[in-house]
């Protein structure tokens, strides 16, 4: 039996590969930014802007 590509298929690789690239960072932010303060890095203001 051969995998044979829907379009449905092809449309969600299509959105996967744009969407998770851009909320990988996003999410990491996040996960950086609400940890407690004795695990969380300690940066000042530039670097939060930068981040």
């Amino acid at each position: 039996m051969k995998f044979e590509p829907t379009p449905l298929n092809i449309i969600a690789k299509i959105i996967s590969g744009v969407v998770h690239p851009m909320l990988m960072p996003i999410f990491g932010a996040y996960l950086i930014f609400s940890m407690p303060s004795n695990l969380a890095l300690r940066s000042e203001e530039t670097v939060r802007l930068y981040l």
